[in-house]
C-alpha cells in the first residue's frame, strides 16, 4: 500500500482555519473517524494512503499538492468556503404571496 508522505501540519491547519469537523470529513470521504483523527494528530505517525489523501483534498477543496506544502505558504482566505447547505438554516425572508383586490379579472371565454 502506497502512503502519501504529506505534511502532517497541513490538514489540521486547514481544518481549523476553515472550521471543518471530523464528522464533515467522515461524511464527505467515508474514511473511518479514528483514521481521520490520526491524520489530524501531528504527533501521530499514521499517514493516509494516496487515495485517502486525494479524497481529503477534494473534500477540503484544495489541490492534492497542497497537502505537501508548508503551512506558511497556504493562504486560508484563498481556499473556497466549505459550507453544507443541506444542514444550514436558510435565512431567506420572502414576502408572503397575496392576492390584491385591485388585480384585474379577465373573462377568457365570455362573448
Amino acid at each position: 500500500m502506497d502512503y502519501a508522505l504529506i505534511n502532517k501540519e497541513v490538514l489540521p491547519f486547514i481544518c481549523t482555519g476553515k472550521k471543518v469537523s471530523i464528522d464533515y470529513l467522515y461524511n464527505c470521504t467515508k474514511i473511518q473517524k479514528t483514521k481521520i483523527e490520526k491524520f489530524l494528530d501531528v504527533t501521530d505517525t499514521t499517514l493516509p494512503t494516496i487515495l485517502q489523501a486525494k479524497k481529503l483534498a477534494k473534500c477540503l477543496r484544495i489541490p492534492f499538492v497542497g497537502l505537501y506544502m508548508n503551512t506558511e505558504d497556504i493562504n486560508i482566505k484563498s481556499i473556497p468556503r466549505i459550507k453544507n447547505y443541506r444542514t444550514s438554516a436558510l435565512s431567506l425572508s420572502l414576502p408572503a404571496p397575496s392576492i390584491s383586490s385591485s388585480t384585474p379579472k379577465y373573462r377568457w371565454l365570455s362573448p
